[in-house]
């Protein structure tokens, strides 16, 4: 007959005879088609992803007008958009069972940047029909580090320490130091010989080539974070540092020998004076205390050859 409506049928039969039996009808063959049973009634699905940092879980709520219902919800992870997306490597399909009409999946655990969203699927009961979850899209952004950084003057030249922390993680990736001479209010300029210096990060730490000798006068470097997998890339602010005047230093000068006394001094006769050799340059003290006391014993030897 093919699908019928719901309703009351009879068949009627006819023989057409042949050559001993005559032709016959029977009497009419009442059937019923009877309604399909009314469906289960559908329950009501709705999910709220929740994204922490690098990583998200989303919420289910089953609810329906015949009582609480029971069964299981089962999450699943795609990553970019809905409905051309791809299953998160990693993250299996995570089936709960539904607690007072609720359900949490588990925590993704850290993802890249990017856009996700996840399908959710309810699994019914013998009151409620399954249902399935529109796609519900959620975002994981780059997480935003700190840069801190600290010139170092020795003498005539500097080094610049670059510190980069993060709440997800140590960063990685690398810091580049440019040098500029002059004030950034006024516009600097890049210290000719100085090239940008690009160091990779150890343990969120890098630390810039020395300037080398620098003139007497206002420098600052700038210093830039590259940004990876998990950080945006960030630029630090101006970091000052001064370059002083060495103090000139005080050479002695040249002085030559101080005045030296010969081994034997002429002496004349009474009344006469010793000889002394006096070499350029000037008398030392004790040269001249030597003198002094020389010339006094001469004095006195002089008076007793008088006497």
């Amino acid at each position: 007959t093919g699908t019928l409506t719901p309703g009351s049928y009879y068949f009627m039969v006819s023989y057409c005879g042949n050559a001993t039996y005559s032709a016959a009808t029977s009497t009419s063959e009442p059937f019923s088609i009877a309604s399909p049973p009314p469906p289960p009634p559908s329950a009501s699905l709705s999910t709220t992803p929740a994204v922490t940092g690098l990583s998200a879980t989303d919420g289910a709520t089953v609810s329906g007008t015949s009582g609480m219902p029971t069964g299981t919800v089962t999450f699943t992870l795609y990553s970019g958009t809905s409905p051309s997306g791809t299953l998160v490597t990693g993250y299996t399909a995570d089936t709960v069972t539904l607690v007072n009409g609720g359900a949490t999946s588990v925590s993704t655990g850290t993802l890249t940047p990017g856009s996700y969203y996840f399908m959710v699927s309810y699994s019914g009961n013998a009151t409620y029909s399954s249902a399935t979850s529109t796609a519900e899209p959620f975002s994981i952004a780059f997480q935003t580090a700190t840069l801190a950084t600290t010139p170092n003057v020795t003498g005539l030249s500097a080094t610049d320490g670059a510190t980069v922390s993060g709440t997800s993680g140590m960063p990685t990736g690398t810091v580049t130091f440019t040098l500029y001479s002059g004030s950034p209010t006024s516009g600097g300029t890049l210290v000719t010989g100085y090239t940008a210096d690009t160091v990779g990060l150890t343990s969120g730490q890098a630390t810039s080539a020395s300037t080398g000798t620098l003139a007497a006068g206002s420098y600052y470097f700038m210093v830039s974070y590259s940004g990876n997998a998990t950080y945006s890339a960030i630029t630090g602010t101006v970091e000052l540092f001064i370059i002083t005047p060495s103090s000139a230093s005080t050479t002695p000068k040249t002085g030559t020998s101080a005045y030296k006394i010969p081994t034997s001094a002429p002496q004349t006769g009474a009344g006469g004076s010793a000889g002394v050799t006096f070499n350029a340059g000037l008398l030392s003290i004790g040269s001249l205390m030597l003198l002094a006391g020389l010339g006094v014993m001469g004095f006195m030897l002089r008076r007793r050859r008088n006497a």
